[in-house]
């Protein structure tokens, strides 16, 4: 697994955020390898697997990764800690 970071978030908003590639993960097929995203029919097993080598990468609880629903649009919404 490789990591694309962005710093301008992370300075002005506190926000750690990046992006990942697709290789190092459990996903099979269409959704090789390391697929993070729950709404796109991959096996849940597979992308939970993931999401627990990207925390593990990042020392942070599972509880504490936030993967939002990505769509491709104009419209924009705003996130606020739950805690």
């Amino acid at each position: 697994m490789r990591m694309l970071q962005f710093s301008l978030l992370e300075r002005d908003c506190n926000i750690f955020h990046f992006m990942t590639t697709r290789q190092g993960g459990f996903s099979e097929g269409t959704y090789g390898t390391f697929n993070l995203g729950e709404y796109v029919g991959d096996d849940p097993h597979a992308w939970r697997l993931n999401r627990e080598i990207l925390c593990q990468r990042l020392h942070i609880p599972y509880e504490k990764l936030f993967v939002p629903y990505q769509t491709h649009g104009t419209n924009r919404i705003d996130v606020t800690p739950l805690f």
